[in-house]
């Protein structure tokens, strides 16, 4: 196949008129892929349940990734970012942070989001939008309570993650 300079010209004058609009973007992470927030915090991952924390003797927090990569000319906001959590005892509540933050390091703005209380099972934690701008980045923040040795309980964890960006 061969591509004439004129149709390079027309390839290009396209590919640059869509990097200037605006396109919802979503991405949808696996828990697992969130790491302990300090070293040597005890964790439990696997692929199917998340991330958790087996610790009996304190909460853990964990930082999950998010990437963006939509970056349009326009300040984009995240749209629609949820966490799916398992809270599995009855020691605490879990809380997740969204926070938005400009490529110095200070907080432009972030959401807090917890379960309703201890113990209630799967549940997803719904943030709104947050302001963003061309180069700053997005950090999620989940802190998972300890584990409870009462029986029937287990692991608290994230299951997964997603946010949208515009």
């Amino acid at each position: 196949m061969k591509i004439t300079l004129a149709g390079m010209g027309a390839l290009a004058s396209l590919l640059i008129s869509m990097s200037g609009s605006a396109v919802a973007d979503t991405n949808t992470y696996a828990g697992a892929q969130c790491e302990p927030l300090l070293t040597g915090q005890p964790f439990s991952r696997t692929i199917s349940f998340g991330m958790g924390n087996p610790n009996t003797a304190a909460p853990a927090t964990f930082l999950c990734p998010l990437v963006r990569d939509n970056l349009p000319v326009a300040i984009p906001l995240v749209t629609n970012a949820s966490v799916v959590v398992n809270d599995f005892t009855t020691t605490g509540a879990i809380f997740c942070t969204l926070t938005s933050k400009a490529a110095g390091g200070g907080t432009i703005a972030s959401q807090v989001r917890s379960t309703t209380g201890p113990g209630v099972g799967i549940q997803t934690l719904v943030f709104g939008g947050l302001p963003t701008n061309s180069t700053s980045y997005l950090t999620l923040h989940c802190s998972l309570p300890a584990r409870s040795l009462a029986g029937g309980q287990g692991t608290s964890r994230v299951v997964s993650y997603r946010a949208s960006e515009l």
